[in-house]
C-alpha cells in the first residue's frame, strides 16, 4: 500500500509540475496560437479515414484487441507485437462506443500520443523563449511523413516516440538538479524507470533508448548518478521480466529476441549495406544536426553534456546494431529523427545568440507582426499538411496500394455467406479473418484436398490447379489477386 500511494505520489506531483508550465504559458499565447496546436490533431483524426487501415492494425485488431487483455498479455506470434500498446487498446475497446470503426481504439491511443509528444516539444522552447523556433520544431516533426504516418497508425511507434522523450526530460532534470534535492531526484528517476518499462513493455527494441540512455548517463554524470543509474535498470529490468513473463512461459525466448524479417547478415553485406542505411536513417537533417552539435560542443561548454547525450542517443545504438549484424527497420529509429530535429532547432537557437543573427530569437515585435505571423504559420501548417495527403507520394501510394483492395474485397465475400474459404495472400487473409472473425466460416491458408473450398483466393500470377478449373468461376480480380467461387 505504502509503494503504491508512493509510486501514485510521484505521478502525480509530475503531472503537477508540467500542468502548471501549460497553464501558464496557455494563458500568454494568442487565440490563433491556440488553434495552431490543434491543427495536427484535426489532420490526423481526417487522415484515419483517408487512408484506411492497414494490415498490422487490422491484423492487431483481430488476434489481440478484440480477444481482450490476456490475449494481448500472453500471445506473441511474431515480433514487435507492441504489447502495452495492444492491452490500452483491449481496454479502449470495452470502453469506447465502436460507431464509426473499431479501430478507432488503435488509432486514438497513437494520434494523442502524437499530439502529446509535439505540445511537450513546442512547450520547450516556447518556455525558453524561441518562439519561432518552437514553431518550427513543431510543424517539422507534425508533418514530416514519417512522424504524420505513425502518428495516424495505430501500432506502437508514437508511444516510442512519447516515452523516449520522457526518459530524456528526466535525465536532463538529474543532471541539471544542483542542489541535490532527494525528493526531485527521487521524482525523476522514477520518471526514468517508468518511461523505460513502458517503452520496453511496448516494443523490445527499446533496449536501443535504454542502453543509449545509460551511456550517456555514465559520461555525463557523477559517480553517485552512475550507481543509482544501474541499480535503477536493475529493478526496471526485473518488472520488465515480470511483464514479459506470461509471454516468455506461453511463446518461450525466441518469440521476443528472433526477428525472422530483420535477419542477421555476414559481415561483407553488413558493411556494404550499412552507409546507404546510414543515409536513409539520417538523412540531410542527422547530417545538419550533427554537424550542428560539433559547433555547439565546441563553443557553448556549458551544452557540452547535452551534446554528449545527444550523442550517445543517436550514435551508440549502433554498437548493438554491429554486434547483431543486422540493419533493423527505419521506423525503429523514429525517436532519433525526433531527437536530430530537437537538437538542430536547439542549436540554431543557442549559436544564433552566439554570432548575433535574429532569426531564432527575435527581439519583441509589434502586435501587428505577431498576427501576420501566427496566420502565415496557420496557412503554411495546413497547406503543408494538405500536399503531403494529396500530393503526388500519396496520390500514387493509395492507387497503388494493396489495402485499399483487400477491404473492399473483404466485404464483398462476407456478403456472401461462405462456409469455407482458401487465401494464398496474406494481407487478404489478414482483412478476411477480421470479417469473418465472428462465424463459423473456416478462413484457410494452406489447401486441403478433403475442404470443398466456396472462395478461393489467389495472387495474380499463381495458376489455377487445372483439376479443379471446372469446378470454380473467376468473380474478382485486382492488380494482385485473382477471386474465384464454387459454382
Amino acid at each position: 500500500m505504502y509503494q503504491k500511494n508512493k509510486i501514485s505520489f510521484e505521478l502525480k506531483s509530475i503531472l503537477k509540475f508540467i500542468l502548471f508550465k501549460v497553464k501558464s504559458t496557455w494563458k500568454q499565447i494568442s487565440i490563433l496560437e491556440k488553434i495552431a496546436l490543434f491543427i495536427p490533431l484535426i489532420i490526423y483524426i481526417a487522415f484515419w479515414w483517408i487512408y484506411g487501415w492497414q494490415n498490422d492494425e487490422v491484423f492487431s485488431y483481430t488476434f489481440f484487441v478484440d480477444r481482450g487483455i490476456l490475449v494481448c498479455a500472453t500471445y506473441y506470434p511474431a515480433p514487435n507485437n507492441h504489447v502495452a500498446f495492444l492491452i490500452f487498446s483491449a481496454i479502449l475497446n470495452k470502453i469506447i462506443p465502436s460507431f464509426f470503426s473499431d479501430f478507432i481504439c488503435l488509432k486514438l491511443p497513437a494520434t494523442l500520443s502524437a499530439i502529446f509528444y509535439l505540445w511537450f516539444l513546442w512547450l520547450f522552447f516556447y518556455r525558453k523563449n524561441q518562439k519561432k523556433l518552437a514553431w518550427i520544431c513543431f510543424v517539422l516533426i507534425a508533418f514530416m511523413w514519417s512522424f504524420f504516418f505513425y502518428a495516424t497508425h495505430g501500432r506502437g511507434y508514437a508511444w516510442i516516440i512519447l516515452f523516449f522523450l520522457w526518459s530524456c526530460f528526466a535525465v536532463f532534470k538529474i543532471i541539471s538538479n544542483k542542489n541535490r534535492n532527494s525528493h526531485n531526484l527521487k521524482k525523476y528517476w522514477f520518471l526514468w524507470s517508468f518511461s523505460l518499462i513502458l517503452g520496453c513493455y511496448t516494443i523490445p527494441i527499446f533496449i536501443y533508448v535504454w542502453f543509449a540512455s545509460l551511456l550517456g548517463l555514465w559520461l555525463i554524470g557523477t559517480n553517485k548518478i552512475r550507481k543509482e543509474s544501474i541499480v535503477i535498470s536493475f529493478i526496471s529490468g526485473l518488472i520488465i521480466l515480470l511483464l514479459y513473463t506470461p509471454i516468455l512461459f506461453f511463446n518461450g525466448l525466441s518469440a521476443i529476441i528472433s526477428n525472422s524479417w530483420v535477419a542477421p547478415l555476414n559481415f561483407e553485406n553488413w558493411s556494404k549495406q550499412f552507409p546507404l542505411y546510414l543515409w536513409n536513417v539520417h538523412g540531410i537533417i542527422g547530417v545538419s544536426a550533427f554537424v550542428a552539435s560539433l559547433g555547439l560542443f565546441f563553443i557553448k561548454k556549458e551544452f557540452r553534456k547535452l551534446v554528449i547525450y545527444f550523442w550517445c542517443i543517436a550514435y551508440s545504438p549502433y554498437l548493438i546494431v554491429f554486434i547483431q549484424k543486422v540493419l533493423p527497420f527505419e521506423r525503429v529509429f523514429l525517436y532519433r529523427q525526433i531527437a536530430e530535429i530537437v537538437m538542430l532547432c536547439f542549436c540554431v537557437g543557442v549559436l544564433s545568440e552566439k554570432i548575433y543573427i535574429s532569426f531564432a530569437v527575435v527581439p519583441t515585435t509589434t502586435k501587428i507582426y505577431q498576427k501576420y505571423f501566427q496566420i502565415l504559420f496557420i496557412s503554411l501548417a495546413i497547406f503543408y499538411a494538405s500536399f503531403r495527403m494529396y500530393g503526388e507520394y500519396y496520390h500514387w501510394n493509395i492507387k497503388t496500394n494493396v489495402y485499399q483492395f483487400a477491404e473492399p474485397l473483404a466485404k464483398k465475400i462476407y456478403n456472401k455467406k461462405p462456409t469455407s474459404i482458401l487465401v494464398l495472400e496474406d494481407t487478404y487473409n489478414v482483412f478476411l479473418r477480421y470479417y469473418f472473425r465472428n462465424l463459423d466460416t473456416k478462413v484457410e491458408v494452406s489447401p486441403s484436398s478433403i475442404i470443398n473450398y466456396q472462395i478461393i483466393i489467389l495472387p495474380k500470377e499463381s495458376q489455377f490447379p487445372k483439376t479443379d478449373s471446372l469446378k470454380y468461376s473467376i468473380f474478382y480480380e485486382d492488380n494482385f489477386v485473382k477471386g474465384f467461387e464454387r459454382k
